[in-house]
């Protein structure tokens, strides 16, 4: 299982990190990648940021408010949010 931190200046984190107005967190899709039974496959996660700021990141409402995420799990330190519906 292969999970690849990003690390972000702020043009890039501004990209990648969302502001969801429903729960007001700010949160990320990450994508990890996994062998299963020799298959190499990816499963898209979402993780949330606690005090983090707001501004210049986009308003879209996360997967867990829209009732596409599973329950929350542990990974290496992030609580991680499986998306089961697109």
């Amino acid at each position: 299982m292969t999970c690849q931190g990003t690390i972000y200046n702020s043009h890039t984190a501004d990209e990648a990190i969302k502001h969801c107005k429903k729960c007001n967190k700010c949160w990320e899709l990450m994508e990890i990648e996994k062998s299963k039974l020799g298959r190499q496959v990816i499963n898209k996660y979402v993780t949330f940021y606690e005090d983090f700021v707001t501004y210049g990141k986009a308003k879209i409402t996360c997967p867990v408010c829209e009732g596409k995420a599973s329950h929350a799990q542990m990974l290496r330190g992030l609580v991680l949010h499986e998306i089961i519906k697109s």
